[in-house]
């Protein structure tokens, strides 16, 4: 019999299981299983161990499984126990929302998150989620890729493309970038522009004296009709000066 591990799909409480054990212990590689798979694998097992006689529950229908496939980029689907009625929500660029109307879930088990990011597809996790009689089921991609949505029977399938940007293992370092892919240097734009060099003030006027005293007035303007005045005649050393006249005496 052929191996069928590249296709085995993996149900939430398996590979949370399994991917709990490995957080523990710091792992970054998947553990294996040891036993047969016993999870639903559509149109090879339809029907899980404990899951018989689910049936619907009047006009409401029970999500009875959860489910992940290796194939391609990665294979979601889901199980209901009559054929699904849903609705393509809007959501965030890199996931994909299904809303189920009147359908439950079977067990709180299967609202446990599905951890898939261990494997090398598109496909970080799927979580489903139960409000009222609505059931919604949301699928976080590693990247954004296309997928083809289709429906067989009681099952809703989803196949997404593999991802085109290195895979790194949930925890693990982030791919450094390479040198194609480095974004060129911006252009410094007009306001990036150095300010223009401010203007050296202009030397601040002479201060006054100190103690406010007030600079020496200017020499009066001469008068050209004026003769200037005559200078003393030079006295020569050797001439006596004259006597002064003798006072007269009394009466």
């Amino acid at each position: 019999m052929r191996p069928t591990f590249g296709i085995v799909p993996m149900a939430l409480s398996g590979l949370l299981a399994l991917t709990g054990a490995a957080c523990a212990k710091g792992h970054t590689k998947v553990p294996e299983r040891n036993g047969p798979y016993l999870g639903i694998q559509p149109g090879v097992r339809d029907i899980a161990p404990g899951k018989i006689d689910v049936k619907g529950k009047g006009a409401l229908r029970v999500l009875t499984w959860v489910g992940f496939q290796m194939l391609g980029g990665g294979r979601v689907f889901v199980q209901t126990t009559e054929a699904p009625v849903y609705t393509l929500m809007p959501s965030a660029s890199d996931e994909v929302v299904l809303e189920l109307t009147d359908t439950r879930l079977q067990s709180r088990n299967d609202a446990r998150k599905l951890e898939t990011g261990w494997f090398p597809t598109a496909v970080l996790w799927v979580k489903a989620d139960q409000t009222k009689n609505v059931t919604r089921v949301t699928i976080k991609l590693r990247e954004i890729v296309g997928y083809d949505l289709r429906q067989e029977g009681n099952y809703l399938m989803l196949d997404f493309r593999p991802p085109m940007q290195p895979i790194v293992a949930p925890g693990g370092p982030a791919a450094a970038p390479s040198a194609g892919d480095a974004p060129p240097a911006a252009a410094p734009s007009a306001g990036d522009a150095p300010a223009a060099a401010e203007a050296v003030p202009a030397a601040p006027p002479p201060a006054e004296p100190a103690g406010g005293v007030p600079p020496p007035a200017e020499a009066p303007p001469v008068d050209p009709g004026m003769p200037p005045p005559a200078e003393a005649p030079p006295v020569d050393p050797g001439v006596p000066p004259p006597a002064e006249p003798a006072s007269a005496p009394g009466p």
